[in-house]
């Protein structure tokens, strides 16, 4: 039988110039297998690189986005709180400690006086219209009532007697001490009304239908004058309010606002002393041409009448920003 020829062999031979043949080459007088361990441990070396490089890349990536998450955060929370303040600020509220309510009145341009509704209802005395521009203010949606009125000040000096009647027999010092004490026990800022706020909220402020009365057309709906009063006053808010939902600016009780009359030269001045101030609304007793949104009277500021009271008004302390 013939004998079988030995293979010899071949060794695997790389050009020197390829880029792994230190890697991969065989030394002289060594076997390929203890190159092994050395290529598994330069490739895990790397690849650790890799990952150690990758970890610290999405680390420094998450710390620059977190300030700028959080600073984004705060700004669009201090947006939130501004809104939320705004929104506040222009929506009517209660005063909790004495019941009274507040409308809110976005300010804005009107014309003031004997208007083109008004027609031939103007007295004499009535100005001519002319342009007033009014900020945001609030005011009672009713007349004080004696109810609110002895919870402040200990007394009525009301002719009619009823808790949720207007008080009158009021003079404007009577309705100043008023103020004073509710201030006092609210730590709030209220105020008589000014006059050309006084007829900016009667005639509805921005949203002005350019009724001849405070809300409609009809005196009977929104007043108590002297056509359905039976010589009386009748509680507050039982008429129709107004765009703005404020009640009885027309007819009830006439109501004081801060202005002095002096600075009118209009109606003839009123007996008593002086100084005297403005009057507005008309009242239980006045024809239906006294309760117009453009009607006004004075009276001196020491005198008390069956047919005068008043309503509250409040600067709006919160702005846009």
């Amino acid at each position: 039988m013939p004998e079988k020829k030995k293979r010899s062999k071949k060794k695997l031979k790389i050009p020197p110039a390829h880029p792994l043949a230190p890697v991969f080459a065989p030394a002289a007088g060594k076997t390929k297998k203890k190159r092994t361990p050395i290529l598994f441990a330069f490739l895990a070396g790397a690849a650790a690189l890799l990952i150690l490089f990758w970890l610290i890349g999405k680390f420094a990536e998450s710390e620059n986005k977190q300030p700028l998450s959080q600073s984004n955060e705060s700004k669009a929370e201090t947006r939130r709180e501004s809104e939320e303040r705004v929104s506040a600020a222009e929506a009517d509220f209660l005063e909790s400690q004495y019941g009274i309510d507040m409308a809110y009145v976005r300010g804005g341009t009107f014309m003031m006086g004997c208007t083109q509704e008004q027609e031939s209802d103007c007295y004499d005395y009535e100005k001519q219209a002319r342009q007033v521009t009014v900020s945001d203010f609030y005011i009672g949606k009713y007349e004080v009532t004696q109810a609110q009125w002895k919870a402040v000040m200990e007394n009525n000096p009301s002719h009619f007697k009823g808790d949720n009647l207007p008080v009158e027999n009021i003079s404007w010092d009577d309705a100043q001490e008023f103020i004073k004490k509710l201030n006092a026990a609210t730590g709030m800022g209220y105020r008589l009304p000014t006059e050309a706020e006084w007829e900016y909220a009667a005639r509805g402020g921005g949203q002005s239908r350019g009724y001849k009365y405070s809300g409609s057309d009809d005196a009977g709906e929104v007043a108590w004058y002297e056509g359905n009063s039976e010589n009386s006053t009748h509680p507050v808010g039982t008429k129709k309010g107004n765009e703005l939902g404020i009640h009885d600016m027309s007819g009830n009780v006439w109501e004081w606002v801060s202005d002095l009359y002096e600075n009118h030269g209009g109606a003839q001045q009123a007996d008593g002393e002086g100084p005297f101030h403005v009057i507005r609304g008309g009242g239980w007793g006045s024809y239906a041409r006294g309760v117009r949104v453009s009607n006004y009277y004075n009276n001196g500021a020491g005198n008390r009448y069956r047919i005068l009271g008043f309503r509250i008004a409040l600067n709006s302390v919160v702005s846009e920003q």
